[in-house]
């Protein structure tokens, strides 16, 4: 076997049932699979005793061992730490995880997704209560409650907050959240830019699938204010992109002065939903103030 390829990794992401690795040069991660459909199998080799198949479709990058034996996937997991020069960890929690092989797993990642498969809040605490989240955490699963762990991750996804109470959502300390699938109403958006405006936070955007919104309810008691480049930049920058916020409606914060502008577009080109006419989102972009605008980047 081939002990050091000198190649980086940008990132090495785990579950109970796969591991992939993201490289630079290549769109499609390569994924190490424990599980998979034999009748995509194209073909198979042995190595260390053990049948490695890979698919029929090569551009789906995937191999695949049928095994949930512990040492196998862990003599895998150090094998790809000698080969490759990984620079971060994710994992995917799509059930919960054998504990002796959580034990000898990174404790630290930089994602972490909770896929809808896991429902069951303790086995959601455990997970969280494993790992230290650096970056961002994606929360596919109907949760009722947010883990205290989750209060300030930096970045939070939710795909599914429709059991979640705006006032929880309101009191996390996140530098960005996203939230698709929920049922609030105006008077709940409402509720949560009062909440902003009334509180010291490090929320910097808020993106929330719009069903329908009403943007004079949603601004209503405020004081929102058209925009005024006296007051702040034109631009919003959000990963690189110079966001147009001259039609947003703006917002003052009451405790330091810092301006957040709220509105309601369509998706925007690159946007995972370009093209969705149902998919229209709220956004809320919080502006940096004098001492924080040099080193500004979401």
């Amino acid at each position: 076997m081939v002990k050091n390829a000198g190649l980086k990794a940008k990132c090495l992401t785990f579950s109970e049932e796969w591991i992939s690795l993201d490289f630079d040069w290549c769109e499609t991660p390569f994924v190490f699979g424990f599980e998979g459909d034999m009748d995509l199998i194209g073909g198979y080799r042995v190595l260390n005793g053990h049948n490695y198949f890979w698919y029929k479709d090569y551009e789906e990058n995937y191999i695949c061992g049928f095994t949930d034996e512990i040492p196998k996937y862990m003599t895998m997991f150090h094998y790809f730490l000698e080969l490759f020069r990984v620079e971060s960890y994710g994992c995917e929690a799509t059930k919960p995880f054998n504990k002796r092989r959580l034990e000898q797993l990174p404790d630290t990642v930089q994602t972490l997704t909770i896929s809808e498969m896991m429902t069951d809040k303790d086995e959601i605490a455990e997970v969280m209560e494993h790992f230290e989240i650096e970056e961002e955490l994606v929360v596919m699963s109907d949760i009722e409650q947010f883990h205290e762990k989750m209060l300030s991750i930096p970045h939070i996804i939710l795909g599914n907050a429709q059991k979640l109470n705006i006032k929880d959502v309101a009191n996390l300390d996140c530098i960005s959240i996203e939230i698709t699938y929920h049922e609030y109403t105006d008077e709940h958006i409402n509720y949560f830019l009062k909440h902003w405006k009334s509180t010291k936070t490090r929320l910097e955007v808020l993106k929330l699938k719009n069903y329908d919104f009403d943007l004079d309810k949603v601004l209503e008691g405020t004081d929102a204010a058209l925009f005024d480049d006296l007051r702040r930049n034109p631009y919003f920058e959000l990963n690189g992109e110079d966001i147009d916020c001259t039609e947003y409606m703006d917002i003052v914060r009451d405790c330091d002065g810092r301006v957040a502008a709220v509105g309601l577009e369509e998706p925007r080109v690159g946007d995972d939903h370009e093209g969705e006419e149902d998919w229209k989102f709220l956004w809320m972009y919080v502006f940096p103030d004098d001492e924080e605008k040099e080193n500004h980047r979401v």
